[in-house]
Formats: structure tokens, sequence, C-alpha cells
């Protein structure tokens, strides 16, 4: 066998550790960012309505060409429109009701900080749920 074709396997071939150690960690980006969506549209539908929702994904959809599948992708924009939506205080607020969620969902106890916007909570989540792996 070649040495380039040793680094390629067949699918009788297990892959390697760090060929599993990344599809092990894209599997869990996918999960965390799809529980994401979900406390993200729960928490909108629970405090305004799914009309709301609808005006939300299509103001994103027209404005930033984001779709409900990218929202987890696209944080700063969301936050952004979110902002101008409701108001910086309505969208903190927003913010907390989806952090709870989500920490709700991933079983992770939630603490809420001034200040903090929805990126710093999932930046956090990400770091509990690191050290509860370990």
């Amino acid at each position: 066998m070649s040495p380039e074709s040793e680094s390629e396997h067949t699918n009788d071939e297990k892959p390697t550790r760090t060929e599993a150690s990344e599809q092990w960690v894209a599997h869990v980006t996918k999960e965390f960012n799809s529980e994401v969506k979900y406390a993200i549209d729960g928490a909108i539908f629970s405090l305004v309505g799914g009309g709301v929702l609808a005006a939300l994904y299509k103001n994103l959809k027209e404005h930033y060409d984001i779709t409900p599948d990218e929202i987890p992708y696209r944080l700063d924009s969301v936050f952004e429109t979110l902002e101008h939506t409701f108001g910086v205080k309505g969208a903190r607020t927003l913010s907390r009701v989806v952090a709870r969620r989500l920490y709700f969902r991933l079983n992770l106890q939630f603490v809420e900080k001034e200040n903090y916007r929805l990126q710093d909570y999932l930046e956090d989540a990400k770091k509990k749920l690191k050290l509860k792996k370990e």
C-alpha cells in the first residue's frame, strides 16, 4: 500500500482516533445547535406567539438571508433582529428565556447573569457541557 493510500480507509477499516473525534464533535455540535433552535422557537412562541415567530423568520430571511435552520449559526444577526424588534431589554429577556429552556433541556444549572446576551449564555452552556463530559 502506498503512503498516500494508507491515510485513506475503506469501509472495512475503522476511522482513526482523530477522525472519530472529529465526527463526534460534529455530531455534538449539530445536536447542540438543534437544541438551540428548539429553545429559541419555544421561547418566542410561548412569549409572543406563532405569528411573531413567523414574522421573525420572514424578517431574518428578507434582511439577512437566514433560514430557520441557519439560526444557531448566525446568532449575531438573530440577536440584532431581536434587539431591533423588541428593544435591548426585550431581546435580553428573550435571551434569558431561551437560555433557561436550553439549560433545562441539556440538564444544566441556569444562572442568570446581568448584561449576558444569548451568545454569552450559549458559550457558557458549551463550557458546562464540556466540563460535564470530562
